[in-house]
């Protein structure tokens, strides 16, 4: 039987639609979104519902009499104005909402530039669960530098986790996957710029990428690193707990003895602690020039990662101001210092599966036949986990990415003539 109750939606000529459980809705099947948004226990604030009827409707003479403030200041009364599709551009989107703080942008913030605040955070390991806390700080220096900060997030695989099964399948596609949705929303909101957070082995690689494909100003900046646990004295991390299991299988190790490693092997948020993907490519940010000196070396549970994360936030509009962008940054020469850092730390060699693929973004050819070239002139001179017995967190306290970029300078195995995010 045909409806013949109208959408409640004003101005709207299409009939009523139903929901899943058969009940008829208030509005048709083009608007039944207002419908979960006024109805949905976690979106109970009228002023939203107010919000979709200008979006869906593309009406002008709408008021909402929801007291937003708690002061007598009704919706309808305050700068949220009418506008329609076509006039929208930056002055009216869904991120004018600053959901944390219940106000609406003022028309002040909106003609500031946005950036993106992207990070990989999940809860699926150690590596990620700092990103958000950090992107918190990141926001805060893009707002005290007069920006609108406008945080997303994207997906991530950890190797960890995924090693060893059939989920090693979803790894290197991850990388892809991550590049390719942080460019969907730059492209989508028209972002005027890039901050971004990653934690783990292909989201450090996947984040550069997209920078180096959008080219809008960008910075870079890793999550830390995860402090190490420690058994019988030593430092360990999740390698010497794999190498457990192998002593256990042989029989070489007892269970229980395997049990009070794993227990202690991850004490807290960060990325793996000795010299692997993550860690390696957080160098290779550094010395690539996309990331703040010092940035990648604090464990993720300091404190010190908010200063930087804030200091990056606040450094974006600087090069936003000076228009600097990821293809002045990275460059053949930087991406040679990229694989040098590589080869002297004894890093991860799933570098010369990265360092290609971000050349290519900025088109560069740089090959793996390059990589490896490097690699066989460059010194090793970094005792670092998983080959030698330090860890991250060592090389944090003894000065830092910038200290092992000092030496290799010094010994001429590093161009000292590349841009980096610091303008200089």
């Amino acid at each position: 039987m045909e409806i013949k109750e109208k959408c409640k939606v004003p101005y709207c000529c299409n009939t009523r639609d139903y929901g899943k459980n058969g009940q008829l809705m208030d509005y048709c099947h083009h608007h039944k979104l207002l419908n979960l948004i006024v109805t949905s226990a976690t979106w109970r604030k009228p002023h939203l519902f107010y919000k979709a009827e200008i979006i869906f409707n593309n009406a002008h003479e709408l008021t909402c009499n929801y007291d937003i403030w708690g002061d007598g200041t009704k919706c309808g009364d305050s700068k949220l104005k009418y506008l329609s599709v076509p006039d929208i551009d930056k002055k009216w989107i869904w991120g004018m909402f600053d959901v944390d703080h219940i106000k609406p942008a003022t028309e002040k913030d909106i003609k500031k530039p946005f950036v993106g605040v992207v990070s990989t955070w999940n809860e699926a390991a150690p590596c990620n669960i700092a990103l958000m806390r950090q992107a918190q700080s990141v926001k805060k220096g893009v707002q005290d530098a007069d920006g609108t900060p406008r945080e997303f997030c994207t997906i991530t695989v950890t190797d960890g986790i995924a090693m060893g099964h059939q989920g090693m399948k979803s790894s290197l596609v991850s990388r892809e996957v991550i590049a390719d949705s942080t460019e969907l929303t730059v492209r989508g909101h028209s972002y005027d710029a890039l901050v971004g957070l990653a934690g783990c082995d292909k989201s450090l690689p996947g984040l550069m990428m997209a920078m180096c494909r959008l080219n809008v100003p960008s910075v870079f900046m890793y999550g830390g690193s995860i402090l190490p646990g420690r058994y019988k004295g030593n430092d360990v991390t999740v390698v010497d707990v794999f190498e457990a299991v192998g002593k256990y299988a042989a029989g070489a190790s007892t269970e229980d003895d395997l049990k009070d490693l794993e227990q202690v092997a991850c004490p807290s948020a960060g990325a793996c602690g000795g010299q692997f993907t993550a860690n390696t490519m957080a160098c290779v940010s550094e010395v690539m020039g996309l990331a703040l000196p010092y940035s990648s070396g604090a464990p993720a549970p300091y404190e010190d990662r908010d200063k930087y994360a804030y200091e990056s936030g606040k450094q974006i509009m600087d090069l936003i101001e000076k228009n600097i962008r990821p293809r002045d940054i990275v460059t053949r020469k930087s991406l040679e210092n990229a694989a040098t850092i590589v080869a002297a730390t004894g890093g991860s060699t799933n570098a010369g599966l990265h360092l290609p693929a971000i050349a290519h973004e900025c088109g560069i050819k740089f090959s793996l036949d390059d990589v490896v070239e490097i690699f066989k002139r460059t010194p090793y001179i970094a005792d670092l986990k998983p080959g030698g017995q330090y860890v991250a967190k060592d090389v944090y306290e003894a000065g830092g990415v910038p200290i092992i970029i000092k030496t290799l300078f010094e010994g001429g195995f590093i161009h000292g003539d590349c841009m980096t995010v610091t303008g200089k």
